[in-house]
């Protein structure tokens, strides 16, 4: 257990944690460590524009940037866009196994995805297996 470098999964966040190129795949990690069996995703969208331009560096994006984030001023004018769309995929994969190995698993329940690592359920699906009801304010 721990890190796996072939693997490059932390089931063990005190030796560290690997990046992945996204925010999610550490939180996958997190999750993992704090011994959860069943994780499920909400609101990856896992499309993207890239404005970074390979084996160049400190490139401004253009202007008005990709629209990349739900919230319209998250890329500043001096913001560069380095996504890497594959590895993160790959990143995914890897996290898929680690769960997968310990008898546990990771399911997609955004509504509109392009990740096809982890297989999809729906979010009433999900909510409704807690017994939580829909009312007009969310779920309670």
């Amino acid at each position: 257990m721990g890190i796996e470098r072939k693997e490059w999964f932390s089931t063990d966040l005190s030796r560290g944690a690997y990046g992945g190129w996204t925010v999610t795949y550490f939180m996958l990690q997190l999750a993992y460590w704090l011994g959860a069996r069943e994780v499920y995703l909400l609101g990856i969208d896992h499309r993207y524009v890239s404005t970074m331009i390979p084996g160049q560096r400190n490139v401004p994006i253009p202007w008005p940037p990709p629209r990349n984030h739900f919230h319209p001023q998250y890329e500043k004018r001096c913001d560069r866009v380095g996504v890497h769309i594959n590895a993160q995929t790959l990143a995914y994969l890897q996290a898929k196994r680690a769960y997968e190995r310990d008898g546990r698993i990771v399911r997609n329940a955004s509504r509109s995805t392009d990740l096809k690592v982890f297989e999809r359920v729906s979010l009433e699906e999900v909510l409704g297996n807690t017994g939580l009801k829909r009312t007009e304010r969310g779920y309670s």
